[in-house]
């Protein structure tokens, strides 16, 4: 794991506790490491793939020393993954769900939910159930 360069002890607080979960010495390590240096991972014979979240020139500098490699990436460049409702969900779950996942941490996460796709049967429904919740939600203390 190469984690951002500006929160290393998450990326080592991860090790952690994986080798107190007893999985193996070195079958997880934490990359200390800059940018200037993934190139050279990338390129060892023991890598078979890697996977980004951040920044588009990010993305492009992996997807391309990876493609160099032929080496599978999954790149995550904005934290845009979709939030999916379909009929057959329980509405009222699924807005519950969907405020919690566009919220968290006050909506500055790029895991939080920022493409809602929702079938056309129930998308009034669901958008008007939606805006009701955020109208309770409570700003401050």
């Amino acid at each position: 794991l190469k984690h951002a360069s500006n929160v290393p002890q998450s990326a080592l607080a991860i090790e952690s506790i994986l080798l107190e979960a007893r999985f193996p010495q070195g079958a997880f390590q934490t990359l200390l490491i800059g940018a200037d240096q993934i190139s050279q991972v990338i390129n060892d014979d023991r890598v078979r793939a890697a996977t980004l979240t951040g920044s588009e020139a990010a993305g492009a500098s992996l997807a391309s020393a990876a493609g160099k490699q032929i080496k599978k990436t999954v790149l995550e460049l904005g934290g845009s993954d979709p939030f999916i409702v379909l009929e057959s969900a329980d509405l009222e779950a699924a807005v519950k769900t969907a405020v919690a996942a566009r919220m968290i941490n006050s909506g500055q996460s790029c895991i939080a939910a920022k493409r809602f796709i929702v079938q056309e049967s129930i998308a009034d429904e669901f958008t008007q159930k939606l805006v009701e919740k955020y109208k309770e939600l409570k700003i401050g203390d």
